[in-house]
């Protein structure tokens, strides 16, 4: 990394979330992407449980926009 002399700026905290809020991938999961805080924007949460010896997805909170 050139710029900054290879080091991180004194602020560089302060900026990643505008920084990560600019990044948008597809990912073995889907679609990534992040809002203005930092915070993914897919909500969605999937578990995989075991009920009377079957697997069972449980899914909680929307599907990613």
């Amino acid at each position: 990394m050139k710029a900054n002399d290879g080091a991180l700026p004194g602020d560089a905290r302060a900026r990643m979330p505008e920084a990560v809020s600019r990044l948008t991938f597809d990912g073995v999961t889907g679609r990534v992407a992040f809002d203005g805080y930092g915070d993914t924007r897919n909500r969605r949460l999937t578990v995989i449980s075991v009920e009377s010896g079957r697997w069972t997805s449980v899914t909680s909170g929307p599907a990613a926009p």
